[in-house]
């Protein structure tokens, strides 16, 4: 006999007290609390929603006991359609049946009768762990019994000693419920512990597949950039191949005339001795001297231009020198190195725009000085008488010209150092732009 406690969770038209009468007769114990029940024993009348209905009777009924839940459907119809309502019960060690009934009682109907059937199974099977009411009654019974042959027998000792096998098996019955049920309890412990993992693995799956998208999105953005300034270097090479090309030519126009200034000096001291072995000047002496006058000042003007030259190839040299560095600081930013390339590059045309004036004035200087080598041949020509004071003067100016020279010459070394300056920063950039490329072509 298992011991029942009975719930109601709405207006039920008094069909749970006849539901009860059709069970077995002896199936079932009323108490009057469930801490006392063995089974809890729920009528849920379904006046709105099934689902809705269920869940509801489910908070109001207490956990921790087997339940028999009997939903109750409000209908005239025998043959009425029952909804799946097992599937809204979650609790382990429960069963879910379904009755039909009027406002006259509970339907005769196939539904009803497996219902009863259904409860009345179940409340048997969890009425065998409360047996300890028949056991105390079998052991009374038998201790009477025992009690009564005991004068007619010889047979009391042995009934003695059953009467002690029946109290150790009740006792050993009463420790293996007593651990049965806690082995319970542990074991549905552990399955919502289970089930809480279960669901923290699956948000951590979603959450781990989600970062995995959102890398192999970021990787492909990476790999579509870096193609792209491939394509960048690429293209700056090119510029930097043509750059070079264009510098050897200038260079080789350079060393061509270098050679022409070096016959352009040989014939000017060639000149220089005629005029040394001229005796008389005239007239015309006096021009030439306003000419080698003239000449000084376009020399003292050479000068003049001579060292803004050398300013500005100082200035480029500091330039230089602030390139290397701001191009050391940039080297850790991609795009801001592919920028600085460019503004290389550019100087570097800018650069070549600047030597090729300097070839043109180099040669404006010489066809200047082959226009003054003539006028001199002409000079020469006509010189008969010279002077004293025409040699004096004529003395003068030749020291302001070997001062001028002098000069010149230091310039030209100052020129010719700078430039090997210039050239250390050119080689110290491509230095700079080759570990650069270097960087960023090694994966």
């Amino acid at each position: 006999m298992a011991s029942v406690f009975t719930i109601t969770t709405g207006e039920t038209l008094n069909t749970h007290e006849s539901f009860k009468s059709h069970l077995p007769w002896g199936s079932c114990k009323n108490v009057s609390n469930s801490k006392d029940c063995d089974v809890i024993l729920a009528f849920c009348p379904v006046t709105s929603r099934v689902g809705t209905d269920i869940e509801a009777a489910l908070r109001a009924i207490p956990e921790g006991k087997p339940l028999a839940l009997v939903v109750l459907h409000h209908t005239l119809d025998s043959n009425y359609t029952l909804p799946d309502t097992k599937r809204f019960m979650k609790r382990a060690d429960s069963i879910t049946v379904d009755c039909l009934f009027t406002d006259d009682g509970l339907m005769r109907c196939p539904c009803n009768d497996d219902a009863v059937r259904a409860v009345a199974k179940f409340l048997q099977q969890h009425g065998k762990r409360s047996q300890r009411g028949k056991l105390a009654l079998g052991l009374l019974i038998l201790i009477l019994l025992c009690a009564a042959i005991s004068t007619f027998s010889n047979q009391a000792a042995e009934l003695v000693h059953t009467k002690k096998e029946l109290e150790l098996m009740q006792q050993n019955y009463k420790e293996l419920d007593r651990k049965a049920k806690k082995e319970i309890n542990y074991l549905k412990e552990d399955v919502e512990n289970y089930k809480e993992l279960d669901r923290k693995a699956k948000e951590e799956i979603n959450s781990l597949k989600e970062e995995v998208e959102n890398c192999k999105e970021s990787d492909r953005v990476a790999k579509e950039e870096i193609n792209s300034l491939k394509e960048e270097v690429e293209n700056y090479k090119e510029l930097d191949r043509k750059a070079k090309k264009e510098i050897n030519y200038l260079k080789e126009d350079v060393e061509n005339y270098k050679e022409l200034e070096g016959e352009a000096k040989k014939e000017i001291n060639s000149l220089k001795e005629q005029v040394e072995n001229c005796k008389e000047l005239d007239r015309k002496a006096k021009k030439e001297i306003n000419s080698l006058k003239e000449e000084v000042e376009n020399y003292k003007e050479l000068d003049r231009k001579a060292k803004k030259e050398i300013n500005y190839l100082k200035e480029d040299v500091e330039n230089y020198k602030e390139l290397e560095g701001e191009a050391k600081k940039e080297i850790n930013s991609l795009k801001e190195q592919v920028e600085n390339c460019k503004e290389l590059d550019r100087k570097a045309k800018k650069e070549i725009n600047s030597l090729k004036e300097e070839v043109e004035n180099y040669k404006e200087l010489d066809r200047k000085a082959k226009k003054e080598i003539n006028y001199l041949k002409e000079d020469v020509e006509s010189y008969k008488e010279l002077e004293g004071e025409a040699k004096k003067e004529i003395n003068y100016l030749k020291e302001d010209v070997e001062n001028y020279k002098e000069s010149d010459r230091k310039a030209k070394e100052e020129i010719n150092s700078l430039k090997e300056q210039v050239e250390n920063c050119k080689e110290s950039d491509k230095d700079t732009e080759k570990r650069y490329l270097k960087s960023l072509l090694t994966p």
